[in-house]
């Protein structure tokens, strides 16, 4: 079963964002978080632009934005919250949606 580095990223960056609410992890947990989502992200934006899939490019690059390593967004811990457990369901679903 050949699995695309797409599908292992997604899959990846929706579990880690789980992992993400437990509120228990050293603040370097939460740097590389960024970094996969917003790499992850990117790649899924290439994707959904291949696809010709205009309205998932737009959520990509949200996502991107949001989780943007360089400059990052510091968003209060319910906010922050709410757009893991998002983004997380997107990504988990993301390989249904682009057939990854």
């Amino acid at each position: 079963m050949k699995r695309s580095i797409s599908k292992l990223a997604s899959q990846a960056s929706a579990l880690l964002l789980f992992f993400s609410l437990l509120h228990v992890w050293p603040v370097i947990y939460y740097i590389l978080l960024r970094y996969l989502v917003g790499v992850t992200a990117v790649l899924l934006i290439v994707k959904a632009d291949e696809m010709k899939k205009q309205r998932w490019t737009w959520v990509w690059i949200g996502v991107a934005i949001l989780f943007n390593p360089i400059v990052p967004l510091y968003l209060p811990a319910t906010i922050q919250a709410v757009m893991s457990l998002t983004c997380g369901l997107l990504f988990a679903l993301s390989a249904r949606i682009f057939r990854l």
